[in-house]
């Protein structure tokens, strides 16, 4: 008996999940495994069920094509393709095969723009009058920087996908044993890094309280 995989689906390396309901279904344990199963590769409803066997949790083919259907309708998992499994010149077992919609997951729940507004004034208000201590004990400026540090959170969306798009095969597989907000807390410090490389933010800061 032998058998090959016909995988017509390639996954993204990176997708940001902005969707509170879709965020949400990483909380769910049993969806949570098949995601993690799935990051092996595309797999059959008998691959994931063998996962579960060994994590000893034994789960009903029923079961998991219920889990499957969830993720496949929040673009989490996607139909990949077909196992061919040959017994015998006339007898073919076909299979559909299952996969991640990316590599890895990136969850990020924007604000609306009052919420935004409401979140972010209080703390640029308190950024404002911290840092002024330092470079110049003047209330104008504020305008600017807000403008700043609002540019500078627009482009760390892009810094993320650079990032991560630039990592070499090491470094993928570290953050492929991370999920959801775990490799957002990574990237988004790296991404912070690579932000104060680009700019001169002692210069920037010292124009800003001098305007």
């Amino acid at each position: 008996m032998s058998s090959q995989d016909v995988i017509t689906y390639k996954p993204a390396k990176l997708i940001f999940i902005k969707d509170e309901k879709k965020n949400k279904l990483f909380e769910d344990e049993n969806l949570h495994h098949v995601l993690k199963f799935l990051r092996k590769g595309a797999m059959t409803i008998h691959d994931l069920s063998d996962a579960f066997k060994q994590i000893e949790e034994e789960k009903s083919d029923k079961s998991i094509y219920r889990y499957l259907h969830k993720l496949i309708q929040a673009k989490l998992v996607a139909k990949a393709g077909k196992r061919i499994t040959t017994k015998n010149e006339s007898d073919l077992i076909s299979e559909t095969l299952y996969m991640r919609t990316s590599n890895a997951f990136i969850l990020k729940i924007p604000l609306a723009k009052k919420e935004k507004e409401d979140f972010h004034s209080p703390i640029f208000d308190s950024m404002f009058l911290l840092l002024k201590q330092q470079y110049g004990n003047k209330k104008i400026g504020k305008k600017e920087f807000k403008k700043f540090f609002d540019k500078i959170d627009q482009e760390r969306d892009q810094y993320i996908i650079d990032l991560y798009e630039k990592a070499d095969e090491e470094t993928m597989k570290k953050l492929e044993e991370m999920e959801g907000k775990n490799i957002l807390f990574a990237l988004d410090y790296a991404s912070w890094i690579a932000i104060l490389l680009k700019y001169d933010l002692k210069a920037e800061l010292e124009k800003i309280y001098s305007s």
